[in-house]
């Protein structure tokens, strides 16, 4: 008795040590997950031509219009290289753009050069670049350093200073006191000492405002060397660059050819999924002039997309996918509505987003969305039925913070690398969610499956109701027909109150349980064959001894006395005498005969 609640206790506890991390996965094997891309219908693309002229020292002074009377001449040569050191990165980079600039005489076939790797060459261009300017920087790094530190040494020698003259004037106003003579001394060395710390006063003053007007075109030409790099980086990746174009600039562009003031969904659209075209680029003047793309959006025209994830579902020993299309469209003034678009006839563009001529949806939007709404009468599903022997594959897909798993196989492993263990873990269904626990990994065959945050991994799923109120019928005769014949399509309609699956394919019930060669059949063969031997073997010999038995007969019919044959044959004669008579007699009666 001890011994049985000690092995109960420890299923028990062996029971509690296995995490629960599956749950029955959706009925249909279908679950609808929202993404951040964009359907555009109706999309239309205007082009403009922008000339842009990077001038540093038009930024200076739009900035700073009134500074040459409040500044040193240290001031002013600082601000001097700094612009030349603006104009020289800008010209630079602009080279750098130029390289990738195809001009008209290079299409029309004249002043052809060798072929270039642009790659390379583009790796080697910026790699220079950003060691020149590197190099540039730390120049002007170490002049404002060194500025800085002169500050920094003047305002520790003036609180010196002026205790030195507080002493200095202590002294001779004690003196003055006591030498009634000295009081001119004493008035004249006070001038002057004031007239110094006024002269100190000043420089310091001038100093503080050179320091901050070197902060501040330092700050003003990094920032403008910073979106200029940032924009040509813009126009070589065939995007809209923001430094060049502002939004207010698109937002005119589109009032010149709408018949409306554009909104700001509109504007926004347009500058994100725009791109821009590379025309002209001078280095010399800092010019470049490039084309604008800019779709033109209606916004009922704007469609949200929904990912179909969709692994399938098990009807006994049959593996069923119901087919449906890989993302559904919804509109936000129907969003119960969806429908099935052709994407083939659209233009991706920023890896999420399509760009539609026209409307792309199929117009038999019935079966475009089976399986993902209720089913109504007398419509048809169709879907692709595998037996088990053909499903070897396992499939998961990350939705929200769970994945989503399909999979033939019956137990999975759960590791935890920081504790060095492993537990087995079997596995209920074969269509499920699984949860795996944080710091474990979940070994599905040749597939792990890691921890998913649920801070990191968050999105809004959708469930469909493709079976309520309704259960999924396979007639043995099909479910025997896939067994033996393989995957093949399948049509799944309403019948009264359940789904049935329909054959594509005629059903044949004839089929054999199973295909594969077994004992029984080897037996079979066998006792087939040794049959057959035997009554061979048989027949031979019956053979034989009717040959043996019919010579025997000749041999004794050749032994007869000579009597007995004599007799034998005066019985035939007596007999053929009395056929001939009987002859005789029935022509007789019948004269008519002879007449004949």
């Amino acid at each position: 008795m001890l011994l049985w609640l000690s092995l109960l206790c420890l299923q028990l506890t062996r029971g509690r040590l296995q995490p629960d991390i599956t749950s029955p996965g959706p009925a249909s094997g279908i679950v609808l997950r929202d993404q951040a891309g964009l359907l555009i219908t109706n999309c239309r693309t205007h082009t403009q031509k922008v000339f842009v002229r990077l001038d540093p020292r038009k930024v200076y002074l739009t900035h700073y219009p009134q500074v040459t009377a409040h500044y040193s001449w240290r001031a002013a040569l600082w601000t001097e290289n700094a612009l030349l050191h603006a104009e020289a990165d800008t010209k630079h980079m602009l080279t750098q753009l130029q390289k990738m600039t195809v001009t008209q005489s290079e299409l029309s076939g004249h002043n052809r050069r060798n072929k270039r790797f642009l790659g390379a060459l583009l790796g080697a261009a910026a790699a220079v670049g950003t060691l020149f300017n590197l190099g540039v920087t730390s120049i002007n790094s170490v002049s404002l350093s060194t500025l800085r530190q002169h500050v920094k040494e003047i305002q520790t020698e003036i609180p010196q200073l002026r205790e030195h003259l507080t002493q200095q004037g202590e002294t001779l106003q004690t003196i003055g006191k006591s030498l009634k003579g000295t009081l001119v001394v004493l008035n004249t060395h006070s001038v002057l000492l004031n007239q110094t710390v006024n002269s100190m006063k000043q420089l310091f003053s001038v100093i503080q405002n050179d320091v901050a007007h070197i902060q501040l075109v330092a700050s003003l030409m990094s920032d403008m060397l910073r979106e200029v790099s940032s924009s040509i980086d813009s126009l070589a990746m065939g995007r809209i660059p923001p430094y060049l174009v502002p939004l207010s600039l698109v937002q005119t562009v589109l009032s010149s050819i709408t018949t409306h003031p554009p909104d700001s969904l509109q504007a926004h659209l347009a500058y994100s999924l725009g791109g821009s075209i590379l025309l002209h680029v001078d280095p010399e003047q800092s010019e470049l002039a490039f084309l604008l793309n800019l779709p033109i959006v209606e916004s009922n025209n704007i469609y949200r997309l929904k990912d179909i994830v969709n692994v399938g579902f098990w009807q006994g020993n049959t593996h069923i996918t119901i087919n449906t299309p890989d993302v559904v469209a919804y509109h936000d003034s129907n969003p119960q509505l969806y429908l099935a678009p052709n994407l083939r006839m659209c233009t991706r563009t920023k890896d999420i987003h399509y760009l539609c001529p026209s409307k792309p949806f199929l117009r038999d939007n019935t079966e475009g969305i089976c399986g993902l709404q209720p089913m109504q009468r007398d419509m048809v599903c169709p879907a692709e039925a595998k037996p088990r022997t053909q499903v070897t594959e396992t499939r998961a897909e990350i939705v929200g913070n769970q994945w989503l798993v399909n999979t033939p196989i019956r137990t999975a492993t759960l590791t935890y690398d920081q504790h060095d263990t492993a537990t087995r873990v079997s596995l209920p269904n074969q269509s499920m969610w699984i949860q795996v626990p944080k710091g474990a990994i979940l070994h599905l065959g040749d597939l792990a499956l890691y921890h998913l945050p649920s801070e990191e991994y968050q999105s809004e799923i959708e469930i469909p109701a493709f079976f309520r109120n309704q259960n999924l019928t396979l007639e043995p005769e099909l479910e025997l027909s896939i067994e033996a014949g393989g995957a093949q399509t399948i049509d799944i309609t309403p019948l009264d109150t359940a789904l049935q699956a329909l054959s594509r394919l005629p059903v044949l019930t004839n089929f054999p349980v199973a295909r594969s060669w077994t004992a029984a059949d080897t037996a079979l063969c066998l006792a087939t064959a040794v049959g057959y031997t035997l009554t061979l073997g048989l027949a031979f010999v019956l053979f034989n001894r009717v040959n043996g038995v019919q010579r025997s007969m000749n041999r004794c019919t050749a032994a007869l006395p000579r009597t007995f044959k004599q007799k034998h044959r005066k019985r035939g004669t007596q007999a053929e005498t009395m056929l001939n008579l009987t002859k005789v007699t029935t022509q007789a009666e019948d004269p008519q005969a002879e007449d004949n």
